[in-house]
């Protein structure tokens, strides 16, 4: 800290002073010196990349801060991951202009330099990203690049991230997706406290009460999860031996390896525990249905009914076969355990529960989805390595 620029830390302080409740959020942006960068960027990991030759001054800087930091609380890399083939560039300046209309109209904020607003691109303000990116035409204004945490992908002068198996876990890394998510509801619930005092901006109150009350189509999340995990293992190729290279009579005398590329496995597991009503049985055995679906039931997927124990283990090719057994204590880390052993090895897991369970204290190895399920929900104890969906 002491090693930062003084503009640096003097537009911190003023930040967070401006704007207190983005306290939690402003100061977990690690900041990295990146000499001749020319501008301040943040990744999406919330690691914050400055030029420590750069004399902006300390209210410019201060305002990047906080439109920077906006980037992240509206999650614009994740909504940059649906578009496909997106444009990383446009995709920044459609994010800019969804920002700063509402930062321009707080009155204080006080730009380095000439910020990307709607009317710069022929459209009006209070649309999101997603609507301006829509109607974009050629790329052809000029504006800063914020970094991955615009979306796009990672830029050139950006570290690598935290590892999915949750390694380099120091604050150089960055902070995983679950303690960014646990940082924006915490910011959220900041806000919807200060907010009846009248100090936080319309744009903040409105950003808070859709992240704690979300209206969200739910099966389009659970869709979206399972089809993006499925994806990313599909197109994990790598070398093999197994079998020989058809460029391998060319080089005699040389074993040349060939390409595989892995069949996602997915498998499923249902709470079946006391605690688990007749009709959250029937939401997960609903949902059940549409992953089958999703992943496919020519190979079938080993379904696993379980409480503290499992009661049934079976590859199934469709939701009638699944036999729901069960009504006793729950742990899930044991259907878990015994998933992970089963053969083929599964690279998705998608657990159906009230989520009033105990879990692993360490990621799987694996991809995790948690869908809870019923009336009652504790979506508090889901561990921060797995993707939740709630079924509202």
């Amino acid at each position: 800290m002491s090693n930062l620029p003084d503009n640096l830390m003097a537009a911190r302080l003023l930040c967070a002073t401006q704007w207190p409740y983005l306290a939690a959020g402003l100061w977990a942006l690690n900041p990295i010196a990146k000499p001749g960068l020319g501008t301040y960027g943040v990744d999406k990991w919330w690691r914050m990349y400055y030029d420590p030759d750069l004399k902006w001054d300390v209210p410019g800087i201060a305002t990047v801060l906080y439109h920077e930091l906006n980037h992240l609380l509206r999650d614009h890399p994740s909504r940059a991951d649906l578009i496909p083939d997106v444009d990383t560039r446009a995709w920044n300046i459609c994010g800019d202009a969804e920002i700063n209309d509402d930062l321009i109209s707080e009155k204080n904020c006080k730009w380095p330099i000439d910020p990307v607003v709607p009317s710069a691109l022929k459209m009006p303000d209070n649309l999101l990203a997603e609507e301006y990116y829509a109607k974009l035409p050629k790329v052809t204004i000029k504006s800063m690049d914020c970094g991955s945490c615009a979306g796009g992908g990672k830029r050139d002068h950006e570290e690598d991230g935290p590892s999915d198996k949750g390694e380099g876990k120091s604050k150089e890394s960055g902070i995983s997706q679950g303690e960014a998510d646990l940082i924006r509801h915490h910011i959220a619930n900041e806000i919807n406290t200060k907010a009846s005092r009248g100090t936080v901006p319309d744009h903040l109150k409105r950003w808070a009460e859709t992240l704690l009350n979300p209206k969200v189509d739910w099966r389009k999340v659970l869709r979206t999860a399972v089809k993006h995990s499925m994806q990313d293992i599909a197109g994990k190729t790598d070398y093999s031996f197994h079998r020989p290279s058809r460029r391998a009579s060319c080089f005699p005398r040389i074993i040349l390896p060939t390409l595989k590329q892995p069949v996602p496995i997915t498998a499923i597991i249902i709470d079946t525990s006391g605690s688990m009503s007749q009709d959250a049985l029937t939401e997960a055995l609903t949902e059940a249905s549409g992953v089958l679906k999703s992943c496919g039931v020519q190979n079938g997927v080993n379904v696993y009914a379980a409480d503290a124990a499992v009661h049934s283990a079976r590859k199934v090719y469709s939701a009638r076969q699944i036999d729901l057994t069960g009504g006793g204590g729950t742990d899930m880390c044991v259907p878990i355990s015994q998933a992970l052993k089963g053969k083929p090895k599964p690279n998705l897991l998608v657990v159906f529960t009230d989520g009033f369970t105990p879990w692993p204290d360490e990621q799987p190895a694996c991809k995790l989805i948690i869908c809870l399920v019923g009336e009652s929900k504790d979506a508090e104890s889901c561990p921060e390595y797995a993707k939740v969906v709630t079924v509202d």
